[in-house]
């Protein structure tokens, strides 16, 4: 799964610390064996109170994170695989709302980039092209 680089930064000193290696889970009762859920919800309670914020529930960090990854603009393809979801029909369904947009201003969006009448037949060539030429490489 692609890992943003800031929350990289934050967890490779964390592994390093750990002694745990590469393919080994960050977070986990075992380098091998994932963590116990009502241990997690222990030590989040007790950062929460540490830092003295309000809780948030794991599922809640969930939703905010798939929030922002639409609000930065990724993908509905690209937010399916960061949330682990089966299909990407899943994703639509729980954040679909959340997609800016509408037909009227997809059907702008589309004839913009077709453009003028002349211009329609070589740049949609190039599109198709430049897809063909990525699917064989």
């Amino acid at each position: 799964m692609p890992l943003l680089p800031e929350l990289r930064e934050y967890l490779l000193p964390l592994r390093l610390r750990s002694g745990r290696g590469e393919e080994d889970l960050v977070f986990g009762s075992k380098p091998r064996l994932p963590f116990n859920p009502h241990n997690v919800v222990e030590s989040a309670d007790a950062a929460w109170a540490k830092a003295a914020l309000e809780r948030l529930e794991l599922h809640e960090a969930r939703h905010t994170f798939a929030s922002l990854l639409i609000a930065a603009g990724v993908g509905p393809k690209a937010i399916t695989t960061y949330m682990g979801h089966a299909s990407i029909q899943t994703t639509f369904d729980l954040y679909g709302q959340l997609f800016e947009g509408s037909e009227t201003q997809d059907a702008a969006r589309v004839s913009d980039f077709l453009g003028p009448v002349g211009a329609r037949t070589s740049r949609i060539q190039t599109e198709l092209t430049g897809v063909q030429l990525r699917r064989r490489g």
